[in-house]
Formats: structure tokens, C-alpha cells, sequence
């Protein structure tokens, strides 16, 4: 079973079919597979979104409100509803070396898409930082316009493209600060193959579910069986109210081709990163500075195996041998779902952690630390 990359790169069927799953966490160079870094950088923190639902110099703003849905439609074909809303908003992003899709999240022209569907690849599907500033963007009425690569970051598989805004752009809805509950209805719009305004529909199969991003850092991403292929990355996931949940980017698959488990990065951490690209800072990263593993003989937890010196994890206390059972009350069941939370939490914000020592049950407050995109 691979992880490929859901982007059209000439020449080849898809990005990244050599990047596996095993090597999850950038830097996890170990030969026991069970041990994995957060000394490393992990993904930004999980959005406020009161913090991000503020607009930059040069932007209108995120709309939040579900758009009106046909009510004939909605009553018979919800789907066809949802995407009669959010299609016009949706684009063709084609580059020097292949295409993918993206959609228009603010009115003065400002598009998101993934990283990888922009960023420099070579032959193995290996991708750089590096990109092509010009590319072309193909509107939901086939008109194609220039864009612009403004910045992308390439440890969430985001990226941002601007064009001259036209006459009544469409614009997506963002469900920022929502819940995203599996089994929901989840509604992927996008290019695969080439073949724009595709729509397939399916459910969340899951939520914050670990996976490596096209540089290997762990992303908390939404799971859905929505029907994603190459060319679908960058597209929208959108719900049954036309709000737009996640950026759709990668499979699971053996054949290269859908299997039925795909993964979209969350919107609330795109929309962050999106609006750390325009204003042209760095993204900031969360670590912790543990290496860990899962406890033997099946028990759940994550069981710290080094701490880094001087780490935000020794400033808190916490030692080699501590098994983390819980974060800020929620259960963590293994190392994997540890480094999800570390990510998701904002650096220089408390983390509660309850952990076992020596069978003793003890509670233990961590600084979330910070760094940048390398």
C-alpha cells in the first residue's frame, strides 16, 4: 500500500509513487520503525478561528455562511445542489509540468490549491520548495487567466495562487471552525486526468488521521471515500451545506488509481497557512521533542524513548519510559495520534498531558514549541 500524491505531473500518471507510508515523520532516519521523531517540525497549529476568520490588506475576507442551495435539488439530489453552489468557484491550475485543481476563497482573486500541484518536481516525483511563479489558471467557464504562485509550504501540502479578480467571482463558502463528524456526506470537485469539473461524492470515512505530507511531516488530515484521482489535488472537499472542509491531496492505493480511501488537508489549518503565505511569513511549526513508539503488548498510549535537551518535553518534565495517555482530556492511543495533538496545538500554548511512570499516574504540563518551515 503507497500514498500518492492526487496531482497530474507530465510524463507521468502520478506524483510521488515512491513515497511511502513507512517513513512518516521527517528526519526518522531509526532502524527500529516503531520509533518515530516530534524533535523534528510538525504541522502548524490548529487555527483559532476567531484569529483566522480576519482578512489581510487586499483581501475581502473569508465567507463562512453556507451558500443557498436549490431547495428543489437539495430535496432530490443534494449533491447536484451542493455542486451547482461551488463549482463555478472552482479551477484548472496548470503548471510547466502538469495540472491540478484549486478553488477561489476570496473575492479579490486569491485561490487554494496543494503544494505539490505547484511546487518543482523531478521524474521520481521528489518536490522542492522551489516553484514557477507564472501558471495558468482555467475558470469553471473553460476562460483561461494567468496566475500567480504567491507561496506555498510544502509540511501541509498548501499552497495560494492569485489572479485579477473578474467580474462576479465566484467564491467558495469555508467551514471554518466546524466540527467535522465522520459519516458526514463529503462532495470532492476537482480535474482528475485532466477531465475538469469532475464531482464524486462519498462520506468522511475519518478525521484526524496521521499522514505524512510530500516532505514527510505528519498532517492531521480528513479520510473520505469520495473517489479521488490524479488531478484532484488541490480541489475542494465540500459538505452537504456547500461549505468547503479540506483540501483534497493525496490517495492510499496499490494500483495508483482510487481505492477508496483518499485524505484532504482540514480547512482550518489550510485557510491558516494560506493566510501566513500572503502575508508572506513564515509558517510556524509546533514540536515537542520526544522520540516515542507504541507500548508493547498492545496496550494504547505513546511511550517516550528519548527526550532532546533543552526540548519544550524536558522543560515539562517529561522523561524516557513515560507513557502519554492523554492530551488536554482527550485519549491518546499511540504515537501517531501524540504527534497529531502536538501539531494541533498552538505553539506557546499549555498542553495537559496524563501520563503513567513506573505505574503511577501523573500529570504533566507542556509548552508547545515553535519553528519554521525548513
Amino acid at each position: 500500500m503507497i500514498l500518492v500524491l492526487a496531482s497530474v505531473i507530465a510524463g507521468l500518471l502520478v506524483a510521488g509513487a515512491g513515497y511511502g507510508v513507512g517513513s512518516q515523520f521527517a528526519g526518522d532516519n531509526s532502524p527500529n520503525p516503531t520509533s518515530r521523531p516530534i524533535s523534528a517540525p510538525l504541522s502548524p497549529s490548529k487555527a483559532d478561528p476567531a484569529a483566522t476568520a480576519s482578512s489581510l490588506p487586499g483581501q475581502d475576507g473569508p465567507i463562512t455562511k453556507a451558500p443557498t442551495l436549490d431547495p428543489g435539488l437539495m430535496a432530490s439530489e443534494p449533491a447536484a445542489a451542493v455542486n451547482r453552489a461551488v463549482s463555478p468557484a472552482v479551477v484548472q491550475i496548470e503548471t510547466s509540468s502538469g495540472l491540478g485543481t484549486g478553488f477561489i476563497y476570496d473575492g479579490q482573486g486569491y485561490i487554494l490549491t496543494a503544494a505539490h500541484v505547484v511546487a518543482t518536481a523531478n521524474a521520481q516525483g521528489t518536490f522542492s520548495s522551489t516553484f514557477d511563479k507564472d501558471v495558468a489558471v482555467q475558470l469553471a467557464d473553460g476562460t483561461k487567466v494567468a496566475g500567480t504562485v504567491l507561496g506555498l509550504d510544502l509540511n501541509n501540502d498548501v499552497a495560494v495562487v492569485k489572479i485579477v479578480p473578474v467580474k462576479d467571482m465566484p467564491v467558495v463558502a469555508l467551514a471554518l471552525g466546524e466540527k467535522i463528524e465522520v459519516g458526514t456526506t463529503a462532495i470532492a470537485i476537482g480535474s482528475p486526468f485532466g477531465l475538469d469539473q469532475t464531482v464524486t461524492q462519498g462520506i468522511v470515512s475519518a478525521t484526524n488521521r496521521p499522514v505524512p505530507s510530500p516532505n514527510n511531516n505528519l498532517v492531521n488530515m480528513i479520510q473520505t471515500d469520495a473517489a479521488i484521482n490524479s488531478g484532484n489535488s488541490g480541489g475542494p472537499l465540500v459538505n452537504r451545506q456547500g461549505k468547503v472542509i479540506g483540501i483534497n491531496t493525496q490517495i492510499r492505493t496499490d494500483s495508483g488509481d482510487n481505492a477508496g480511501i483518499g485524505f484532504a488537508v482540514p480547512i482550518d489549518l489550510a485557510y491558516d497557512v494560506a493566510q501566513s503565505l500572503v502575508a508572506g511569513k513564515p509558517v510556524k511549526l509546533g514540536y515537542l521533542g520526544v522520540r516515542g513508539e507504541d507500548p508493547a503488548f498492545g496496550s494504547t498510549g505513546a511511550m517516550v524513548v528519548r527526550v532532546e535537551a533543552g526540548s519544550p518535553a524536558e522543560k515539562g518534565g517529561l522523561q524516557v519510559g513515560d507513557v502519554i495517555t492523554k492530551a488536554d482530556g482527550d485519549a491518546i492511543r499511540s504515537f501517531e495520534q501524540l504527534a497529531s495533538v502536538i501539531r494541533a496545538t498552538k505553539p506557546g500554548d499549555k498542553l495537559e498531558l496524563v501520563v503513567i511512570r513506573s505505574g503511577a499516574t501523573i500529570k504533566l504540563t507542556v509548552v508547545v514549541g515553535e519553528a519554521t518551515t525548513r
